[in-house]
């Protein structure tokens, strides 16, 4: 019986290690995909900014 006990032990920690690993690496994929999707907002924002920025010179020029 001792036995069964040690090796369950054993098996609870392996168990133990895996969640914990498991829920460190879910944070930093998660963390990795906000700072990316914060970064492509930002950019398709400037991007879209500039665009009209360039279209109301255009306009003026023309006129």
């Amino acid at each position: 019986m001792n036995e069964v006990y040690e090796f369950m032990k054993q098996v609870d920690v392996i168990v133990l290690f895996c969640l914990i690993y498991g829920l460190a690496i879910n944070g930093i994929v998660w963390a990795v995909c906000e700072i990316f999707s914060f970064v492509v907002k930002k950019a398709r924002a400037f991007i879209t900014k500039h665009k009209e920025k360039k279209a109301v010179q255009k306009d003026d020029m023309t006129e």
